[in-house]
């Protein structure tokens, strides 16, 4: 019967020796934090120079100062983005200034690029317009892509009110957002970048619309931060 205090004591003992023992490893080996990681600018990438006219289906010009094809350039380029295998699609303006309007050609709208920055692919694209009919988009409008988990990729517009989405390939047009040179401007619905914010413009019972509040879309309610 004495020897029990011992052994309470010898186990509150063991028990406060584990205790500490476990306090100082975790605090001498704190858990290490993921690397970074370092990026670094690859000069190899992508191959160039960028194909010539008339390769990739595109229409053939010949240059009367070295009588050969002209090459591609792709003016701003105006977003990028990458499929499932790594490949990386360019969205081009294809905007040239001299003396590029002469000695090369626009490439086409959408370039893809491999893993090694080989040019693989490229295609012009289309979207209907207000008759539902597919037109050619005006190139200098583009801006920006996606490419959605099926590797279906969808180019945004600039100041032409619409989002199309094409094949992987880019041969077929699949479905878009919104109707092409039609933008959410009344009276008439125009497009473009210029003319100021459409939303001075408008008046309701006589009276101008306030600009809103950066951060918030008129008709939308504003977001309160909980307080404790």
């Amino acid at each position: 019967m004495k020897a029990k205090p011992f052994v309470y004591a010898g186990s509150v003992t063991l028990a406060l020796a584990m205790g500490i023992g476990l306090w100082t490893v975790s605090q001498a080996d704190p858990p290490s934090r993921p690397k970074v990681p370092a990026l670094q600018y690859d000069p190899n990438w992508p191959k160039l120079p960028l194909p010539l006219a008339g390769q990739f289906g595109t229409p053939a010009a010949i240059s009367t100062a070295t009588g050969k094809p002209k090459p591609w350039v792709t003016g701003e380029v105006a977003g990028t983005c990458v499929d499932s295998q790594d490949h990386v699609f360019t969205v081009n303006r294809g905007n040239l200034i001299a003396p590029e309007t002469v000695t090369a050609v626009s490439s086409p709208t959408v370039i893809e690029f491999d893993a090694a920055g080989n040019v693989v692919n490229a295609f012009n694209i289309k979207a209907k317009d207000s008759t539902a009919t597919l037109v050619p988009v005006n190139q200098a409008q583009i801006h920006g892509c996606f490419v959605d988990y099926q590797d279906n990729i969808w180019i945004g517009g600039n100041g032409n009110g619409v989002e199309v989405k094409y094949s992987h390939d880019g041969s077929t047009w699949l479905n878009q957002i919104g109707v092409y040179n039609v933008c959410d401007n009344p009276p008439a619905n125009t497009c473009g970048n210029s003319g100021g914010n459409p939303l001075a413009r408008q008046r309701v019972r006589g009276r101008r619309l306030r600009k809103p509040p950066r951060g918030r879309i008129p008709g939308q309610p504003q977001r309160h931060r909980d307080v404790a």
